[in-house]
C-alpha cells in the first residue's frame, strides 16, 4: 500500500468495478519542470506499478528559458 494518495489508488489492485483511465497527464502547478515543486511522483509511479497501470502517460511541463529540446 502507498500512503498519501487518493484512496483509489491506495488499493493493492483496483476493484472489479474501477475503470482506469487510458492515459494520465504527470506535470507540475503551472506546467513547472517536473518535480521542481515537491510533487510525489515517484510515490506516485509506485502507486500505478503496484496497481498494473498499462496505460499512457505524458509529462506536461512549459519550456524554461534558455532552454533546450537537445540531449
Amino acid at each position: 500500500m502507498v500512503a498519501g494518495l487518493p484512496s483509489p489508488l491506495r488499493q493493492s489492485s483496483p476493484p472489479a468495478r474501477a475503470v482506469l483511465s487510458p492515459f494520465i497527464h504527470i506535470s507540475e502547478p503551472s506546467l513547472a519542470p517536473l518535480g521542481s515543486l515537491g510533487g510525489d511522483h515517484v510515490n506516485f509511479a509506485a502507486a500505478l506499478r503496484q496497481i498494473n497501470y498499462t496505460g499512457w502517460a505524458s509529462i506536461e511541463t512549459r519550456a524554461m528559458p534558455g532552454g533546450s529540446l537537445e540531449t
